[in-house]
């Protein structure tokens, strides 16, 4: 009977698979995606420059791997940090990459560092998120999304599991009024201690940084009322409990915090503002000079160039 059903669905030319470029997460958008990333089965869109940059990294000098979303991507604190170790460790043979995505969360982050950074055996990685996973999804949370790029690559083309899947789905998670986080608090919790054991596990060393910001109550960005919140008088007091997840993550699993939401927060208003772009998330250029300061700051604090970076030098 069931092989009946299943050949009726396929002469039918029916299909259900549902496709990770059809859901909105609130950036990228449709267009975005297909103008500037590729769709990637696990970690749902990755730059286009990607694969080719992975593979170039090198791997015959300790690495520095920094994690995160567009505050990484597009930040030019990596490169600053670069700049600084060279200048108090000219001779220090040192690798870096840059593995920052926009509009990534934890969960994409967890999932990058399991398939693709461990393998190339870093021995420091910073882990800089917090923004999106605290924004609202469309009907799913990360992890479902992830559910569906697992199941569309496990269904083996049977109609029949592609329709159950589906209505499986619908039935948890009906998309009309539904607007989770991306990442429930929790859950980012688990994605980082998950990060950070796994980097124990391989002999990683893993820095967390907390999200620093400009916002302040009663003077939010009101566009990100339109489709990142469901209240907009939630921003600041969200954002400072995701960044208190990150503190306890690394007071739990005892790895460098770099609490950059901290450093930031102790700058008077006016050159607080400095640091940051218009939208009170992304950094100027003198935001991402701090950045690199504190991160440098860190690695000393916690003697990351004496031991493990120092540990392959001649």
């Amino acid at each position: 009977m069931l092989a009946l059903l299943e050949l009726a669905l396929r002469l039918s030319g029916a299909a259900f698979v549902p496709r990770l470029s059809s859901i909105e997460f609130g950036w990228p958008d449709p267009k975005v995606l297909h103008d500037v990333y590729l769709e990637d089965p696990q970690l749902f869109w990755v730059p286009k420059r990607y694969p080719a940059a992975l593979q170039s990294v090198r791997r015959d000098l300790p690495l520095v791997v920094f994690m995160g979303d567009s505050c990484t991507e597009l930040g030019s604190y990596p490169q600053l940090f670069k700049q600084r170790v060279h200048e108090r460790f000219p001779a220090a043979p040192i690798a870096y990459f840059s593995a920052g995505v926009g509009g990534w969360s934890s969960y994409q982050g967890l999932r990058q560092f399991q398939r693709d950074l461990i393998p190339l055996q870093p021995k420091v990685v910073t882990v800089y998120y917090g923004w999106n996973d605290h924004w609202t999804g469309f009907g799913l949370t990360d992890a479902e999304a992830g559910e569906i790029a697992d199941g569309a690559t496990s269904w083996g083309g049977l109609r029949l599991a592609q329709l159950l899947f589906r209505a499986r789905l619908r039935y948890r998670h009906p998309l009309v009024g539904n607007r989770p986080n991306r990442v429930s608090e929790q859950e980012f919790h688990d994605n980082l201690a998950a990060i950070a054991r796994l980097g124990k596990a391989s002999g990683i060393v893993t820095v967390l940084l907390t999200a620093p910001t400009s916002h302040q109550r009663g003077a939010e960005p009101k566009y990100l009322a339109e489709r990142w919140l469901r209240d907009l008088d939630d921003l600041v007091p969200l954002h400072q409990a995701y960044a208190e997840q990150a503190r306890r993550v690394a007071a739990e699993e005892q790895v460098p915090l770099c609490d950059l939401a901290g450093d930031f927060a102790a700058l008077d208003r006016a050159e607080l503002e400095r640091h940051f772009t218009q939208d009170g998330i992304h950094l100027s250029d003198e935001g991402n000079r701090k950045v690199a300061a504190s991160l440098f700051a860190c690695f000393e604090r916690n003697q990351l160039f004496s031991t493990p970076l120092a540990a392959d030098r001649p």
